[in-house]
């Protein structure tokens, strides 16, 4: 009896440190908010958040640049770094191609979701390659 007590016991610890431990695994990370507005054939807004740290926000919309219909895109991804620190960058695309955008304080004015907005620092070093793989439509793991 005390026997079937213990591997008992023993199971249920086992149990809950692999659950522990794929809590943490950032192939189980979960959606914690996303939003998508596309009413309009000319632009679109999007926003989601993940509960590994991933953060991403875009609005794009397409405007008349030298008697041509540009999207222009404006957005916002953050990550949690191997430091254990959360970057974000800015950026734009446009006509003048993909920018990360430089300055220390960026305001956005977001008229798709919640009004959006806010500044943010940009990342000082390169990109993680999980957060690339994030952004190219990946995992972002291994």
């Amino acid at each position: 009896m005390q026997n079937s007590v213990a591997i008992f016991v023993l199971m249920v610890l086992w149990s809950v440190v692999f659950r522990a431990e794929s809590i943490e695994d950032p192939r189980y990370a979960r959606i914690l908010n996303y939003e998508y507005e596309n009413s309009d054939p000319k632009m679109y807004y999007f926003k989601y958040e993940t509960s590994n740290g991933i953060f991403r926000e875009e609005y794009g919309k397409i405007v008349l640049i030298n008697n041509e219909e540009i999207m222009v895109v404006h957005g916002r991804y953050s990550y949690l770094g191997d430091d254990n620190m959360l970057h974000t960058v800015n950026y734009v695309a446009d006509d003048k191609g993909y920018r990360i955008e430089k300055d220390q304080e960026t305001e956005y004015h977001f008229s798709g979701g919640d009004g959006g907005g806010g500044s943010a620092i940009v990342a000082q070093r390169p990109i993680s390659s999980n957060a690339v793989k994030t952004l190219q439509g990946g995992y972002g793991i291994g």
